[in-house]
């Protein structure tokens, strides 16, 4: 172990060393030998900063989620979709309404990838909605796990908008109401988006029944 004195002198010597150097050659002398206390501390205020961000600004929970299946849209008009539907949204300092886009495209590998992630985020109850078409409806239904029947968005909307739940146009499945026509809503069609053949299909793990139905309401304001 070095002792006091030893280290001062170590440290008058490195002085002395220093000194004797030119801005280049301490600039090198440095790095070579300090370089990893200074990634360790460089990284070290990253993680604070970046902690202290997410204290100051948490970043917004999902309202609602919803998965794009339709035909290919712009991206960015799905995120003008989903802040339109922020009427809903019972906080929207704290919360958001997020809807993206897992249509399929030309490019197999890209599609496939798509389809794990989804996948994944359905099993750990991500996923709110899908909206598709009544094809992509009936073979997700077909494939199983995917959907679940709409009865406990229907009652919440029994309850919460009797005239809306009168007029919903349903797609019936066996017997089980597995989408929602959304041909005639004035908010996707005030944003330019295809109704005739777009349905709304609730996702087999949701916890959030009570949203979707105060999404709905606000589609067909």
């Amino acid at each position: 172990m070095v002792d006091g004195k030893s280290f001062r002198e170590s440290m008058r010597e490195e002085r002395k060393k220093l000194g004797r150097m030119t801005f280049r050659e301490k600039r090198q002398h440095i790095w070579e030998y300090y370089k990893l206390p200074i990634i360790v501390a460089a990284v070290v205020m990253v993680l604070l900063g970046s902690i202290v961000n997410r204290i100051i600004n948490p970043p917004k929970e999902d309202f609602l989620y919803v998965a794009w299946l339709g035909a290919q849209i712009d991206p960015a008009l799905l995120t003008e979709l989903g802040e339109r539907l922020e009427p809903a949204v019972d906080n929207p300092e704290r919360q958001q309404v997020t809807v993206i886009t897992y249509a399929a495209t030309a490019d197999h590998a890209l599609n496939a990838a798509m389809q794990t992630r989804l996948a994944a985020r359905v099993r750990v109850g991500d996923v709110d909605i899908m909206m598709s078409t009544r094809a992509g409806i009936f073979e997700l239904n077909e494939a199983g796990g995917w959907l679940r029947p709409a009865d406990d968005v229907l009652h919440a909307l029994r309850i919460s908008d009797p005239p809306l739940y009168e007029r919903l146009d349903l797609y019936v499945i066996e017997g089980k109401p597995m989408g929602i026509r959304l041909a005639g809503s004035p908010l996707l069609e005030s944003l330019g988006i295809d109704t005739g053949d777009l349905f709304l299909a609730v996702v087999s793990n949701t916890q959030r029944v009570d949203n979707i139905a105060l999404a709905l309401r606000e589609l067909f304001k």
